[in-house]
Formats: C-alpha cells, structure tokens, sequence
C-alpha cells in the first residue's frame, strides 16, 4: 500500500479569531483520502475544549454551531471528487439550536458542497446526558443527507447501547484502544467486536490515533481499511500537509 498526497495551504479565514486545522483520513482501499476532519483551533493555537470552556453554556452551543460555518467554506476548498468534510459538533448545539439542520444546509450551500459530503462527529461521552430530543434531530440531520459519525468510540461511557442507538454511518475507534494494540490481546478483542458490528450493521470503521507502522500492519491484517492518525499526517492549520506512506519501504525499515 503506498499514498502519497501534497501539501494543501488554505487562505486563514478573514476577520475571524477561529480557525480550523485539517487531518486527512486515508483509506487503503483506494489509496488516498476519503475525508479531512475539520479541527477547532483558535489564533493562539488553542484546543476546543479551552475555547468552549470560557463560553456560558448557551452561548457555547451557538457557538460551536456557528463555527461550522467556516469549518465547510474553509474544508470545501480541500475537498476532490468523493471525498467528505468531517466536523465535531456538541449534542447541546444539536438539542438546543433549533435551526441546526437549516443553518448547516445554508452553510453547505453557501460552500457549493452537498450534504451526503458533511459528516458530523459525535463523541460518545458527550452523548451520555441526551435524551430523545436529541435523537429527534439526529432523524431530521439524517433525512437532510447528512451522515453521522460516533467518535472517539471507546473512551466514553455509554458503550454499546448507545452505538445501537445512534446506528451512526461511521464509527471512530478512540485513539486509547489503537495505541499499543499489535501487543495487547484486550484491545484486539475490542477491535474484533466493534469491526463485526460495523460490518453487520453498514457502519465504516475508522481507527484512530495511528502513530506507529505495527499498529497499523496489525490493523490492517485484521481488514481495517480506514485510518487517522500521526503516522499519515499531523493536523495543519488552514491546510493539510503532505502524506507519503509506503508500507513496503517502511516494513524494510522494522
């Protein structure tokens, strides 16, 4: 398997304090990328979680809401033929904003892409304290086109019953279960078990936190095809870096 990709510079969006760092996941089976995730980061470089914290709460959801506007006219210039735009969006701006499905179809049109192209990443230890109003929208988002994904899967709280639940389109191993797995039969049972449900229920699994080649060489024997992580390229603001992986070259280096 070898992909290898240029650097991608984006223009900072004007007049704006927030910005977006752009993480490629790569898939095996076609070589390339199938989607970028779309990473909140302010002008100082600061996390989600720091921005998000200084916020009350209801300003917090309107703002990450607001955010995704530039997170797709940004990600829409990455973007090739079949490839998708991934962005993390808070249950309470899902629950508590009640123009969520329009505003993210204005954003989408305004960035000339479709919805089948936006996926919204949902992490599961946020989810826990939702109820079904939160799924109610999850149904409008659905018959929107937009696609679902449940991240960082394994490092909530909910576990299974809620990947029943949700029945997301996509399911984001938490980088806690990649890391070390070529060596740790626990993770690989884990791996094992939320691979054949995403097989038998049409979910896509993607596998993140990939730092090392032995992860990887592990994962992909076990038939994972979709992959994020340190070891294809590190996020980049307003961009996304290169990518060269040669899985011979690098199994010669071992």
């Amino acid at each position: 398997c070898t992909i290898a990709t240029s650097q991608i510079d984006l223009t900072p969006y004007p007049s704006s304090d927030i910005q977006f760092a752009f993480q490629p996941i790569v898939d095996t089976r076609i070589g390339g990328i199938s989607s970028y995730e779309a990473l909140l980061r302010n002008s100082e470089g600061r996390y989600p979680e720091l921005i998000l914290a200084d916020l009350p709460e209801q300003q917090r959801y309107e703002f990450d809401l607001k955010s995704k506007a530039i997170a797709i006219a940004q990600g829409a210039k990455l973007l090739k033929p079949g490839q998708s735009l991934s962005v993390n969006l808070l249950p309470g701006a899902i629950t508590k904003n009640e123009r969520v499905v329009s505003q993210l179809l204005d954003y989408l049109q305004e960035g000339g892409l479709k919805p089948e192209q936006l996926i919204l990443e949902i992490t599961e230890s946020e989810m826990v304290k939702e109820n079904d109003a939160f799924f109610a929208v999850i149904e409008d988002i659905r018959a929107a086109g937009i696609r679902l994904a449940l991240d960082d899967f394994g490092a909530g709280y909910a576990g299974l019953s809620l990947l029943a639940d949700l029945m997301p389109d996509k399911i984001k191993l938490d980088r806690a279960i990649t890391r070390g797995i070529h060596e740790s039969g626990p993770r690989q049972a884990i791996l094992h078990s939320v691979f054949e449900f995403a097989n038998a229920t049409g979910s896509h699994l993607i596998v993140e936190g990939v730092e090392t080649f032995d992860e990887w060489l592990w994962l992909n024997n076990a038939g994972v095809r979709k992959f994020q992580g340190f070891l294809f390229a590190r996020p980049q603001l307003n961009g996304a870096n290169a990518i060269y992986f040669d899985a011979r070259e690098l199994a010669g280096q071992q």
